[in-house]
């Protein structure tokens, strides 16, 4: 986590960062995804500067197939121009 913070150039608020605590286990929730959340997802991708989206073009990330969602993505028709 500390790595990704430093590629995105952001400040650390802690000296140490902690995972530990209660998980979210999502008890009673399916983790599919309806086409809602999915255009919702591609809408802030599309917002998002290019530079924030490359540490998923890389080893690690490139070997998992959720990683292609986080390359630039199309132009979404509705998606206003000032995002890009």
């Amino acid at each position: 986590m500390a790595n990704l913070l430093r590629f995105l150039d952001l400040e650390q608020s802690q000296a140490a960062l902690d995972f530990g605590g209660r998980k979210n286990r999502s008890l009673g929730y399916s983790s599919a995804l309806a086409a809602v959340e999915e255009k919702d997802c591609a809408e802030v991708l599309e917002c998002l500067p290019p530079r924030y989206l490359e540490i998923f073009q890389r080893p690690p990330y490139t070997h998992f197939a959720w990683s292609r969602r986080f390359s630039r993505p199309a132009p979404i028709p509705g998606v206003p121009a000032q995002c890009r």
